[in-house]
């Protein structure tokens, strides 16, 4: 079945009228019909107004989108594509010395201040003091697979943290940030957004991204599928992160 008609049978298996379904969601008659007719697909809605449409009708975002759209099949292959194109650095040597690189020229352009410095350089001699231990009995100097995400993802996003996230920053936008800043996808830059992240979550509006990101835009302004391949790229839940109650 199309996603319009799965749309328009949900709302008449829960008895509501197009009027009725207006009124419970606050959007309008005529959208409702355009969505249900298939004139306007409802992958370009913004998260927040899908929420709307879908609660009522207890419809979970996840498996519709799954179902009607792949939208997680086509994660995983711009994922796969990514990894193959972005192989792990495990040797310790170069990823101390290209942290202690990133976090000196920063301080070198006066990106950040004194402050920062000091507590950016913490986390460094913190983690790599840790990783040095742990690598001492080897003659290879070569982290795991769980000691790079365990370790060194985690000092990336104590850094990013410590740069980016404001101390009033509001859920979603603190757990998607925190899932954000310990991603291998964003493990290449200690700037905030990365153009091949975007990439694939495939929204190319760079600019409104970061904004939603630093919280000037609202992050459930986002399309409703690019906050589904966000959430399903981070691995975290788009239901609990975004607050809708799941089908019962």
């Amino acid at each position: 079945m199309e996603s319009y008609k799965a749309l328009k049978q949900a709302r008449m298996d829960h008895g509501f009228s197009l009027d009725a379904l207006s009124a419970e969601t606050g959007i309008k008659k005529r959208s409702i019909t355009y969505y249900e007719s298939g004139k306007r697909q409802v992958t370009g809605l913004a998260c927040s107004k899908i929420l709307d449409l879908f609660a009522p009708l207890e419809i979970d975002p996840e498996s519709f989108y799954e179902e009607h759209f792949g939208y997680k099949e086509e994660c995983d292959k711009k994922m796969t594509a990514w990894r193959s194109e972005h192989p792990r650095v495990l040797d310790y040597a170069s990823l101390r010395h290209q942290a202690y690189e990133r976090i000196a020229h920063m301080k070198y352009r006066k990106t950040i201040t004194d402050e920062q410095y000091g507590k950016l350089m913490s986390f460094y001699k913190d983690s790599f003091g840790r990783l040095s231990e742990k690598l001492s009995h080897k003659d290879k100097k070569e982290l795991t697979d769980e000691e790079y995400e365990s370790e060194y993802l985690c000092f990336l996003c104590n850094i990013k943290s410590a740069l980016y996230l404001k101390p009033d920053v509001p859920e979603p936008l603190k757990s998607i940030l925190l899932a954000y800043f310990r991603s291998e996808f964003t493990a290449g830059t200690f700037t905030l957004l990365q153009n091949d992240f975007a990439a694939l979550i495939d929204y190319t509006t760079i600019t409104k991204l970061r904004k939603m990101l630093t919280g000037e835009l609202e992050i459930d302004r986002l399309p409703i599928i690019t906050a589904l391949r966000l959430c399903y790229i981070l691995n975290i839940s788009f239901t609990e992160t975004f607050g809708l109650v799941k089908k019962t």
